[in-house]
């Protein structure tokens, strides 16, 4: 079976995507949308893409980054892409070009020359920040909406919701429709509140949740425990924090807990299932072992404990 990552073109809409097909060589025969030049400044060698139903063609890696887009994130108008000088404030349209890879490549976000990007429009006069996370927009480039101002860092603009509507999602028991706002409230399958991850609703439940955990594992096996745990989305009142990062756990969210008789285990659905802890296996039809809840659990390390908490709060 063929593994590889289909390229989707950034043109089709989320419902209807246009897979795009690969052409031998780097360079484009009529010029790549994105940055207009048939040339490609990332390599001539390897592929381009092509969309059939566009009948546009892109470079690698410009296609990542078309000169308009219609995002789900701001569906009334398109966004198009944009330069700031983070010296002058001065704005433009533009395309993706050599300065932009340069910048990529080398990790700087700063350039010398933005009048050879596209003519000037205005002066940078909104607020530097992006409308969706609300954090400053670090980088030079970012996507932008000329009605209202509406603008996306790069960071936000990547994070497309792979679906409209799920239509049997594995953890709730109706359909969910993508949310189109960012989820400032807690998740109700992690507790936690993450606007860079597309999140998806059931209105009649007044349910809410983040893409990344609509398939979180019902049970699962982790190494601070003995037993499986098993993940439920309400739980009656607990006294223990959680025993991996001890903060408290809010019994109005998900999160995972031994139903072992005499048992009070608790964990937050996202330190049950990090990397440190959990092997990745999902255990819900895997028949238990007669051994499996012998306590071969792992010490955890004071600097284990301190990873932990690093990558999921900061």
């Amino acid at each position: 079976m063929n593994s590889e990552v289909k390229e989707i073109c950034p043109l089709s809409h989320l419902n209807q995507p246009h897979v795009l097909l690969q052409r031998p060589g780097g360079n484009t025969e009529s010029g790549c949308f994105s940055c207009g030049q048939r040339r490609s400044f990332v390599t001539s060698r390897g592929v381009h893409y092509y969309c059939t139903t566009c009948d546009v063609e892109f470079h690698r890696v410009c296609h990542k980054f078309p000169r308009k887009i219609r995002h789900p994130y701001h569906p009334q108008h398109p966004l198009t892409f944009t330069f700031r000088d983070n010296e002058t404030g001065i704005i433009s349209d533009t395309n993706t070009g050599e300065s932009l890879w340069l910048a990529l490549f080398s990790g700087s976000i700063i350039i010398t020359d933005p009048n050879k990007l596209g003519s000037v429009q205005d002066i940078w006069s909104q607020s530097d920040k992006c409308s969706w996370c609300t954090k400053d927009i670090e980088c030079n480039w970012f996507y932008r909406c000329s009605l209202c101002s509406f603008s996306l860092d790069l960071s936000c603009y990547k994070n497309i919701p792979l679906f409209q509507t799920v239509e049997k999602p594995k953890n709730h028991h109706h359909s969910l429709v993508f949310y189109a706002r960012p989820l400032l409230t807690p998740c109700d399958a992690c507790g936690l509140v993450n606007v860079l991850d597309p999140s998806y609703t059931c209105f009649q439940c007044n349910f809410m949740v983040h893409q990344s955990c609509m398939s979180l594992p019902r049970v699962i096996k982790i190494t601070r425990h003995q037993h499986r745990l098993s993940h439920t989305l309400y739980i009656e009142a607990v006294t223990s924090p959680c025993r991996i990062c001890y903060k408290p756990v809010d019994i109005k969210c998900g999160q995972y807990s031994c139903n072992q008789e005499d048992c009070s285990y608790v964990v937050h659905s996202k330190c049950a299932t990090h990397e440190m802890v959990w092997d990745g296996k999902e255990l819900e039809w895997e028949p238990e072992k007669s051994d499996e809840s012998e306590d071969d659990t792992i010490p955890f390390t004071k600097m284990e404990r301190s990873n932990v908490k690093r990558a999921l709060f900061l």
